[in-house]
């Protein structure tokens, strides 16, 4: 107990207000206050009253070491660097967190609160200065979080044969701890570089961290340490290492932990064949260095290649790294069966032999592929130029019919033939035919002979047009006449198809429900539009995904993707009851005052997307990233985690229409 302040005076029935200076903000206290008065016992009962201050702008941001992030491979000058954290301590919040803000570049990035990390494709070839503010509804951290990320060529080396591993001394149940023993190598080198060691429970997202991220700081000679009641829900391990001249290697995530005793299963998919050169065999495996299902970490395998006909000691023995999957066997006898067997190896166990035989090949038996080879290209090769001269010929015949035509159609000076054309006829056979030709010898009228059946009818009702005899003309002195012999026909005039233009069905956008057009059923206006993303804000402050009250304005961040494909459900804190108004203005949205209180039954689903779940006033316990899914069997319920519904859970079926359910008992 603290004594505050000690008034004198007399007082009766007055009001007394005493203020109370240098308290830490956001903090309950409890103050007692009594009177003294003229008695032998002059001090009354006290009263006690209990209440909290107001909140302020964090003092920092939140607790961030100089390795806490992670960088992938570049890629086309490109990588994505991961940045993580933990929420700021309560004195240092000074109030309820908001959300948090990440800064570089001159960009801000406006995270809610509970996020614990941050990822951006960042150049491979620039560095970076970044900052992570806390914020309360004050305001942002007084002096925010700063991490350097260096160029990729600038980041501290990970020493050669580093070898950190991760091993799981027990495999107990998942309800209970267990001890890691992690262990590296280190050279005198490396006696000025710390080490620090990160675990944290990863999420459904890899290399992000569910829970709060462990750290601890261990002397880089030292080559072990071992971690006693570890959670066993621990699942993501990994190193940084910081020199003392500030220079900085993130986080190394692990790809597994292991056990001592797990013993390695046979490998997978050994294949065997002759190899390329005379007395070689190729052998390739699938090599599977780490088994999360198992448990175990392979650090080699052994191969054994033994002739099928001798004893043992014509075997040839090697030791392949765990991570190379393929090796060839030469020196081998030409021509000459021998049977491989593979073993994968554990620090502590010898796993299971597979085995395979496989035929060595010979110098001749590569002479006869290559004769082989030989005949089947040149064979290959004559097939086609056979072809070419195919259908050269037949493009030459097509040009000499061609020819012909045209000498039919040209009426020469020097020919003594005259073709006479007519249109179309129908013969009484009811066969039509194209033209009729009447020709004529180079004789004279009077020289042409009878048929059988009588003289020669002329084609036409005039007299026998005797040969030209005025001067040469030029070649084409008659009609040219058209590619057929009968009258040109018309274009095709037939009315054409026109496209399909019945009722296009439209894409589905809005939900699918039994009770459609029921009373209070809010429907989608003609100028609804995408969204992605919602925020929600209160009494001007920035933007910030708090919990929706009864008229707070809603900003959404509007994808340009055209027709609504996606839109706002504001619940008002009950579940089964929630309020519905479509986006129409691409600004705001007000929260409708009256919620809708009809009740939305279940629906068969196929797929169910959680798009996060809180208690009251609490951070999400299950935050999803926009568009994660999760398969559930139809007409099947989905626990989310929580059984007040503050946000909604979203089901889609796979034919893109869309189906809205609010759960009524928090499932």
């Amino acid at each position: 107990m603290v004594l505050l302040q000690r008034i004198n005076g007399s007082y009766t029935n007055a009001n007394v207000s005493i203020p109370i200076c240098d308290l830490k903000p956001f903090t309950k206290y409890s103050l007692r206050v009594q009177l003294k008065g003229g008695q032998p016992n002059p001090w009354s009962e006290s009263a006690t009253v209990e209440a909290t201050t107001l909140e302020d702008r964090p003092l920092t941001g939140p607790p961030m070491l100089s390795t806490n992030y992670h960088e992938e491979n570049c890629e086309n000058n490109k990588r994505r660097v991961y940045l993580y954290w933990n929420e700021s301590p309560r004195d240092s919040l000074q109030g309820e967190s908001t959300r948090f803000e990440v800064s570089f570049k001159n960009e801000t990035y406006q995270l809610r609160k509970g996020t614990n990390s941050f990822q951006e494709s960042l150049q491979c070839d620039a560095q970076y200065n970044i900052s992570v503010s806390s914020a309360t509804k004050v305001g942002t951290s007084i002096r925010p979080s700063l991490i350097f990320i260096p160029k990729a060529s600038q980041a501290l080396p990970v020493p050669s044969n580093f070898d950190f591993k991760v091993e799981e001394l027990f495999d107990l149940s998942p309800s209970s701890l267990k001890n890691l023993n992690i262990t590296w190598r280190a050279g005198l080198h490396e006696k000025d570089v710390s080490l620090y060691v990160y675990m944290c429970q990863e999420s459904y997202q890899a290399k992000i961290c569910f829970d709060e991220l462990r750290v601890i700081e261990v002397n880089m000679t030292e080559e072990a340490i071992f971690l006693t009641n570890v959670t066993s829900t621990v699942n993501l391990i990994g190193y940084a290492l910081r020199h003392e001249n500030g220079q900085t290697r993130g986080i190394n995530w692990t790809e597994c932990v292991f056990l001592r005793d797990a013993v390695p299963g046979k490998p997978r998919g050994l294949r065997v064949r002759s190899g390329t050169e005379s007395g070689s065999l190729e052998i390739s495996w699938i090599a599977t260095p780490c088994s999360k299902a198992s448990k175990t970490l392979i650090v080699q395998y052994i191969l054994s290649i033994c002739s099928a006909k001798q004893t043992s000691d014509s075997c040839q023995r090697v030791n392949v790294n765990g991570s190379v999957d393929s090796y060839t066997a030469t020196g081998l006898l030409e021509n000459h069966h021998y049977v491989v067997s593979i073993q994968a190896e554990t620090p502590y166990k010898l796993g299971p032999t597979f085995e395979e035989t496989a035929l060595t090949g010979s110098k001749n038996d590569s002479g006869s592929g290559n004769v082989i080879t030989a005949i089947i290209a040149t064979a290959f090769l004559l097939i086609f130029m056979g072809l070419i001269c195919f259908f050269v010929w037949r493009c030459m015949k097509g040009g000499k019919r061609f020819k012909l035509l045209l000498d039919d159609t040209l009426i020469l000076s020097k020919s003594s033939t005259q073709v006479i054309y007519q249109p179309q006829t129908s013969t009484e056979s009811g066969v039509y035919t194209s033209s009729q030709r009447s020709q004529q010898s180079c004789t004279s009228e009077s020289e042409v002979q009878p048929s059988q059946n009588g003289p020669i009818q002329p084609s036409h009702n005039g007299p026998v047009q005797s040969p030209h005899n005025g001067p040469v003309l030029p070649p084409h002195i008659g009609p040219v006449l058209p590619p057929h012999n009968g009258p040109v026909q018309p274009p095709h005039n037939r009315p054409v198809q026109p496209p399909y233009i019945g009722p296009v069905q439209p894409p589905y956008i809005g939900p699918v429900h039994p009770t459609l057009n029921s009373p209070g059923y809010v429907d989608q206006p003609d100028n609804a539009f995408a969204l992605k993303e919602i925020s929600l804000e209160v009494s001007n402050e920035q933007p910030s995904p708090i919990r929706t009250q009864e008229g707070t304005n809603v900003y959404v961040k509007d994808d340009g993707s055209g027709p609504l494909d996606e839109y706002v459900r504001v619940a008002n804190g009950s579940a089964g009851k929630p309020c519905s108004h479509y986006i129409t203005d691409k600004n705001s949205l007000i929260v409708p005052s009256e919620p809708d209180t009809r009740s939305i039954p279940q629906h068969p689903i196929q797929q169910a997307i959680c798009v996060g779940l809180a208690l009251d006033g609490q951070s999400p316990m299950f935050p999803q990233a926009e568009g994660a899914q999760s398969t559930v069997t139809p007409g099947e319920t989905q626990q989310c985690g929580s059984p007040h519904v503050q946000e909604y859970v979203g089901f889609g079926v796979q034919n893109g229409q869309a189906t809205e359910y609010y759960p009524e008992d928090g499932s």
